[in-house]
């Protein structure tokens, strides 16, 4: 469990969610939610 919000794997989780240049300049994204999770991990 992450519990310092100074951990620098949370800003970066928080540079993908706000920022479209960032996911870009990471080729990264987030998924959010069991359901979606789900269907990344299937490959669908």
């Amino acid at each position: 469990m992450i519990t310092a919000l100074q951990n620098n794997k949370i800003k970066n989780i928080v540079k993908l969610a706000s920022k479209a240049k960032e996911r870009s300049l990471q080729q990264l994204f987030i998924i959010e939610g069991a359901r979606e999770i789900t269907i990344a991990l299937d490959g669908g």
